[in-house]
């Protein structure tokens, strides 16, 4: 399927993802997207959002990520303002080892998040958050289960299966979408897919649910070809 297509069909989705995302992260986190990293306490709320997106979340878990998120708010807004791709990664994604942090909380190795919700958060902050245009280009698509949907089973995508962000499987993939960019946009449009397979195509193979194919964005490049509840 021609990916530069549907990326270029993404694009012009642009302005109405932003509202969508407006009412449902920001609204519901009682932050103006523009202004997540201006404090401390926009930028957790956003964090802790980001975090309950995870299907199965472990209170624990979820407290030490938002405590780790917190001690670090000031790196990660300086490393956002200086555009520190490298850093930025390293913290989002939990793979900074801080001995201060990890010594005062009693820990021998960083919290994890994995490429999902680090690849969200940072899509939050650098894409709907518009904090440093020049770090759009480096952001990852993040892999959840609709875009993993979409991409293999409409859209033909090889995804591998380990999609930890240390993998050379993990940079192939992202790699390849940048190949298959509109006029060399930002891959992160790609994320879009999304928001077609919440809300036009839920079914999965072997599987119950939908498929609103006459209303979606992608139905003249995908393989079901505008089938109607299939």
């Amino acid at each position: 399927m021609p990916l530069n297509e549907v990326h270029h069909i993404l694009i012009a989705k642009r302005e109405i993802m932003f509202s969508f995302m407006d009412r449902y992260l920001f609204s519901r986190a009682n932050v103006q997207r523009n202004n997540i990293l201006d404090t401390q306490e926009n930028f957790i709320n956003v964090i802790r959002f980001c975090i309950n997106t995870r299907q199965r979340t472990v209170n624990a878990q979820r407290d030490n990520a938002i405590n780790y998120f917190n001690y670090h708010y000031t790196a990660i807004q300086d490393a956002v303002n200086q555009g520190n791709w490298e850093l930025l990664k390293d913290l989002i994604y939990l793979r900074h080892r801080n001995e201060e942090y990890m010594v005062a909380n009693g820990m021998n190795y960083p919290i994890g998040v994995g490429q999902k919700i680090g690849s969200f958060i940072l899509e939050v902050l650098i894409h709907y958050g518009e904090a440093n245009p020049d770090l759009e280009s480096e952001l990852y698509v993040p892999i959840d289960t609709h875009v993993y949907h979409i991409l293999s089973e409409c859209l033909e995508v090889n995804i591998p299966n380990n999609l930890d962000i240390t993998t050379p499987s993990f940079i192939n993939l992202q790699n390849f979408l940048s190949e298959n960019t509109h006029n060399n946009n930002p891959r992160i449009y790609f994320d879009y897919l999304w928001f077609i397979g919440k809300m036009f195509c839920t079914q999965r193979q072997n599987g119950n649910g939908f498929r609103l194919c006459n209303i979606c964005w992608i139905r003249e490049n995908c393989v079901y070809a505008n089938r109607w509840f299939v």
